[in-house]
């Protein structure tokens, strides 16, 4: 495509780290606060949601498109980490697209990973709503096929509370609910091997549903690894971002 005006206009790394300098944002985030923001996503969206939706087409195999997504993830994980000890800085997507690609490029990729995490957040707040309507006895969803989610509304009202107060205040929520999901997991996964009375590796057993369903739930996992980009987003608010946010990918992605 032909670039007109600034649509191709790309902005060098001295001007980025120009701007980390004159930035007056309080560097708060310390690499445990960046894994939890991490695993908490990749726990959120991909453990307590995906799994259940993996399930009835993979089977037993999940577990092999969990390690077959994040082998994906991981390479492009490889170059986020690449380029956050590069441009520490703000932004992620956008920023990484602004220096090497150009504006029009970088606002492309913008709107994607808006709409990436905003089809994850929704996912998450519906399965929350879903949980908490079964806790209750009652569906408070509304509309055809309980289209709206009243629920699922406000629990993401109070997430965007939680970050408008603050950085210093929602990193210690963040935290405390990140450790108390893997807690979680690490039952759920001792209390599975206990009550389980089958041997899934049995011939045709493991394997039940093909390598179709390999790779139909592989594809969903895949939106399960958000976490590690939503780590780059916090390279501003971060101490000492060119050690921090490469650990904090690869640690989100092996953890």
């Amino acid at each position: 495509m032909s670039c007109t005006g600034g649509a191709c206009r790309r902005k060098s790394i001295e001007e980025f780290r120009a701007e980390a300098e004159e930035s007056t944002e309080e560097s708060s985030l310390s690499l445990f606060d960046l894994l939890c923001i991490g695993v908490g996503g990749t726990v959120g969206s991909g453990v307590f949601v995906l799994t259940g939706e993996v399930y009835p087409v993979a089977g037993a195999s999940s577990m092999v498109c969990w390690l077959i997504a994040g082998a994906v993830c991981l390479m492009s994980a490889f170059s986020y980490m690449e380029l956050s000890a590069a441009i520490p800085t703000r932004g992620s997507t956008y920023a990484f697209s602004l220096h090497a690609l150009g504006e029009v490029w970088a606002v492309a990729g913008a709107v994607s990973l808006m709409m990436g995490y905003g089809l994850s957040g929704a996912g998450v707040a519906r399965s929350w709503s879903v949980k908490f309507s079964v806790l209750i006895g009652t569906n408070l969803d509304v509309g055809p096929g309980y289209f709206i989610s009243w629920t699922a509304g406000l629990i993401q009202f109070v997430a965007v509370v939680l970050v408008a107060i603050g950085v210093s205040f929602s990193k210690n929520i963040v935290n405390v609910m990140t450790v108390l999901k893997i807690v979680l997991v690490f039952f759920l996964i001792a209390v599975g091997f206990a009550a389980t009375q089958r041997n899934v590796f049995e011939a045709g057993d493991f394997f039940a549903e093909g390598a179709g369903g390999v790779l139909t739930g592989t594809s969903y996992l895949f939106f399960g690894y958000i976490g590690f980009d939503e780590v780059c987003c916090m390279a501003a608010r971060s101490q000492n971002p060119r050690k921090t946010i490469p650990r904090a990918i690869a640690g989100t992605l092996f953890g």
